[in-house]
């Protein structure tokens, strides 16, 4: 088993009046870098994938993610399509063969691409099946929250720090040393898709952004095809 620790970079219209509306489609966000860092056996792999990406629509970085990601319009203005980008990304997915999962450090990752590319009118159906780790990790480390950010979640692990966050590839990578301090991944993954089925009985199904109906992303670690 293959784990695609995946990360992703993204812009925000400037103000409410910019953002893109095609028939019922909304473009929220788009997608400007992104990461990702293989795990085969408990082994953080040396191969990864890392790319700027060239937005469309949202082509001023607000001074916010600006300051957070470090990343310039300098640094987009040779940088792909999505399109292209996804191409290059599918490519080096496919390496690792059928059996492989995406991890995620939060729920909202696959979700935005999906997102996105239903806005570009592109296929996301070959995209693996994809789990969260927060609540996987909080669970074995005793934390009484299922979200924690990702700094507190290398320091609680003991991974060391090296690199900046709110990097795609950085925040990538340290996703996938904080996986390879999580024991039992498989049954990690079961026991997580019984509680979310659990509580989807129990609570009310709430629209967190709307990244489609059927897709409960809300469920944090719940295993979606996208």
């Amino acid at each position: 088993m293959t784990y695609i620790v995946l990360d992703l970079e993204w812009s925000q219209p400037v103000c409410r009046e910019k953002m893109r509306i095609a028939g019922t489609r909304v473009l929220q966000v788009e997608i400007i870098q992104i990461g990702a860092v293989a795990v085969t056996d408990g082994i953080v792999s040396e191969d990864y994938f890392s790319e700027y990406v060239r937005p469309r629509y949202y082509t001023e970085l607000k001074g916010r993610i600006k300051k957070l990601t470090g990343i310039t319009k300098n640094d987009l203005k040779n940088a792909h399509d999505l399109t292209v980008v996804l191409k290059s990304f599918r490519k080096w997915l496919e390496k690792f063969g059928k059996d492989v999962i995406i991890v995620t450090w939060g729920p909202d990752d696959i979700p935005t691409l999906v997102k996105q590319c239903e806005f570009y009118e592109r296929d996301t159906g070959w995209l693996p099946e994809w789990f969260n780790l927060q609540p996987l990790m909080t669970r074995q480390y005793g934390i009484d929250r299922a979200q924690i950010t990702l700094q507190s979640a290398v320091e609680i692990t003991g991974v060391q720090q090296e690199l900046d966050y709110h990097s795609a590839i950085n925040d990538a990578y340290y996703t996938a040393l904080v996986l390879t301090k999580i024991n039992d991944i498989p049954s990690e993954i079961e026991l997580q898709k019984k509680i979310d089925s659990q509580q989807s009985f129990s609570e009310p199904q709430t629209d967190l952004g709307g990244y489609g109906k059927d897709r409960p992303y809300e469920r944090s670690a719940e295993i979606i095809r996208a």
